[in-house]
């Protein structure tokens, strides 16, 4: 019983941590930016696609909600901006370009797709997602920290798949113990 309940505190503890980095992430660009959210699902470039009836411009956090499919249809090229992606971004034989100050985060949620190696996301110069890759999922996130593909997300989570677990008391102290089948970077 010892140990479980130890386990389900480790688990609360990095649940929070993870739920305060995303709302600390959502307040600070919230309170810099314009956000600009999808009303359905259509192309990026189509102005019906938004909540303000203009595109996605400089300086927006761009929200896509869960339920909503945007495809990128035309090249585009936007400074200071974050894409949060909670339903699913899709591009089309095209290639968005974000500068050093922007930043793509993949909700549980979200995913990113594309066809072939002309589907791209860039950030700084630096490609973060070519089509050719595969579907990104999150928790993730992309910004100049990160790699390159197809590694140019990283996971907000641990990236690991436990088998076991083994809380035990030495004395004093609490001994942890586990194994992974799984290990991702």
């Amino acid at each position: 019983v010892c140990q479980l309940k130890v386990l389900d505190e480790l688990k609360l503890y990095f649940m929070k941590q993870v739920y305060t980095l995303m709302l600390g992430l959502l307040v600070l660009t919230a309170s810099y930016a314009t956000t600009i959210t999808a009303v359905q699902s259509n192309n990026w470039s189509d102005k019906a696609s938004w909540d303000l009836n203009r595109l996605p411009k400089n300086g927006d956090t761009v929200l896509i909600p869960v339920g909503f499919t945007v495809t990128i249809d035309k090249n585009d090229n936007l400074n200071n901006v974050v894409i949060i992606v909670s339903g699913d971004l899709q591009l089309d034989n095209s290639k968005l370009k974000l500068d050093r100050d922007s930043k793509v985060i993949v909700e549980t949620t979200g995913k990113i797709t594309g066809q072939n190696n002309k589907d791209q996301i860039s950030i700084d110069g630096v490609l973060k997602f070519s089509g050719t890759q595969g579907t990104q999922t999150g928790y993730s996130y992309a910004d100049t920290s990160t790699g390159s593909s197809p590694n140019g997300f990283v996971m907000g989570t641990l990236p690991v798949h436990f088998t076991s677990f083994f809380a035990k008391r030495s004395g004093t102290e609490v001994v942890l113990n586990w194994s992974t089948s799984e290990e991702k970077n």
